[in-house]
């Protein structure tokens, strides 16, 4: 389900452009702290050259004691590489919301906590 989630995110962010969309998979204490305008400026500065052409959701990280985990994603273009960790707040119960996104340069180090999808 946080799969699902976080690619439909990604989906409306990056690849549809639909930040109104994206806005309302925040969870609600990410919109509480990011108003529309800073989340718009920080997708914006995640992608200074250009956004990818698909993103897909290629690991997963539990988090002890945490209601969550990290799905990590990767997107590319013809000439760029994109590297996504995206914090999904929930649980299995409760459905998942993004409460954190990062971009990195290259591949996330790895971690023993890391699983495939």
């Amino acid at each position: 389900m946080a799969r699902a989630k976080a690619e439909q995110f990604a989906d409306a962010a990056f690849i549809e452009h639909d930040l109104k969309s994206a806005y309302a998979l925040l969870s609600q204490s990410m919109r509480k702290d990011l108003s529309f305008d800073q989340f718009s400026d920080l997708v914006s500065k995640m992608h200074p050259a250009q956004f990818p052409d698909a993103v897909n959701a290629t690991e997963y990280e539990p988090l002890m004691g945490q209601k969550g985990m990290n799905i990590y994603l990767f997107g590319q273009t013809r000439s760029e590489k994109f590297y996504y960790r995206f914090f999904m707040e929930g649980t299995g119960d409760t459905d998942y919301t993004v409460g954190g996104l990062w971009r990195n340069d290259g591949p996330y180090p790895p971690s023993n906590m890391r699983k495939r999808l």
